[in-house]
């Protein structure tokens, strides 16, 4: 069973809550300003949040990541590709330089700031929930819509109906902006729960 509208809303405002730390942390330990400009969550398929995303040039890059236990949850942060340069940038300031760091790659990049996004959403929520889970390593795609849905495809059911929660994140530097998008594809079951566990503390 999905939940109501209004623990819906206390859903979004506890995903919310715990991206907007996450982005406080990065923005004070690197040279870029991280922020949560939009947020929503809706019921979907693994098709329908992928959907979300502006694919540029018909490509987009995307960190996704499974947890295991008894609620498991499925993430992915997709990105615009060319975005990999302006992040690296924010993470390394101007010592940043492909010809003197050539091991830091765009997709290190990504992964790595997708596995720090991701792991603070995702076990926030559980822990509010008070459920356990089992920590995996995030995996990195780059391609067309169909490519990013085959490749998370294979960790979740394409078919499967989940409440999706999905914020939109801005990263700026210098005058410039990047933006990504966050999802969490919860299970009914743990939706139900973290909603009413947040509507009993009210």
């Amino acid at each position: 069973m999905f939940m109501k509208e209004e623990e819906n809303q206390i859903f979004r405002r506890l995903a919310v809550s715990s991206l907007e730390r996450c982005l406080a942390r990065l923005s004070k330990t690197s040279a870029g300003a991280w922020e949560v400009t939009g947020s929503v969550v809706f019921r979907g398929t693994l098709p329908d949040a992928v959907g979300q995303h502006d694919f540029k040039n018909n490509s987009a890059a995307a960190v996704y990541s499974k947890v295991k236990g008894a609620f498991p949850v499925t993430s992915m942060m997709l990105f615009d590709p060319e975005d990999a340069g302006h992040l690296s940038k924010c993470f390394f300031e101007n010592s940043f330089s492909r010809d003197a760091r050539p091991e830091i790659t765009g997709e290190v990049v990504l992964l790595e700031l997708g596995n720090i996004v991701l792991n603070s959403l995702v076990n926030a929520v559980l822990s509010f929930a008070k459920k356990s889970s089992i920590p995996s390593m995030p995996r990195y795609v780059e391609g067309a819509p169909q490519q990013v849905i085959d490749a998370v495809g294979k960790v979740v059911g394409l078919n499967r109906n989940f409440r999706i929660f999905k914020a939109t994140l801005l990263t700026s530097r210098n005058g410039r902006a990047g933006k990504s998008e966050v999802f969490a594809l919860i299970p009914g079951k743990l939706a139900a729960v973290v909603g009413k566990v947040t509507l009993l503390d009210e």
